[in-house]
């Protein structure tokens, strides 16, 4: 029997190895519509704090900073646990319907609806970091991404946010030159 303090095997089970990629519409596999897929809502308490709801599905995830490796806890919450936290996310919510393609590693295909229309990312996790390291993407997948803070979904979560607040080109940083129509970048 273990001890109450034994973390011997902790790290494994709250442990997630994922890599990111950018996915251009054009390239995407032509039948994935018809893969097994949920519509997920989340939002973001804070720095590290994720809720979502994945079609009823309701849940509240802690995780660490990192890319490529990160601790990750998640725990399955009530409708009325949920519903009392979900007011606190001040605006910081994406939506996004996940399909699931199935192969040598999962993929997840995460297409962004809303303000992040357009956005596509496949996630692919790992059992070992050995395994993501010797990982060959798909012809059809883009530019990695798994360490550009810009692209994690919290980021993602507080862009919307401030989309909603400010002008688009104020988020941007796009500046109107007066008394010409250029932008200045």
């Amino acid at each position: 029997m273990k001890k109450l303090n034994d973390t011997s095997d902790i790290s494994d089970r709250f442990t997630e190895i994922e890599r990111k990629f950018l996915i251009d519409v054009a390239g995407l596999p032509h039948d994935f519509e018809t893969l097994r897929h949920v519509h997920v809502s989340q939002g973001y308490l804070g720095e590290g704090f994720r809720l979502r709801d994945a079609e009823g599905q309701l849940s509240l995830a802690v995780k660490s900073p990192g890319g490529l490796q990160r601790a990750k806890f998640e725990i399955p919450l009530t409708t009325e646990q949920f519903a009392s936290l979900w007011h606190s996310i001040e605006g910081r919510l994406i939506t996004k319907t996940s399909y699931y393609i199935d192969g040598e590693q999962r993929i997840e295909l995460d297409i962004f609806e809303g303000q992040l229309a357009g956005l596509i990312i496949a996630e692919v996790e790992f059992d070992s970091l050995e395994a993501a390291h010797s990982f060959t993407p798909p012809s059809w997948f883009g530019r990695e991404v798994t360490e550009l803070p810009q692209y994690k979904n919290q980021n993602l979560a507080e862009l919307v946010a401030r989309m909603s607040t400010k002008p688009f080109m104020d988020v941007l940083g796009i500046e109107l030159n007066s008394g010409t129509s250029d932008y200045l970048l």
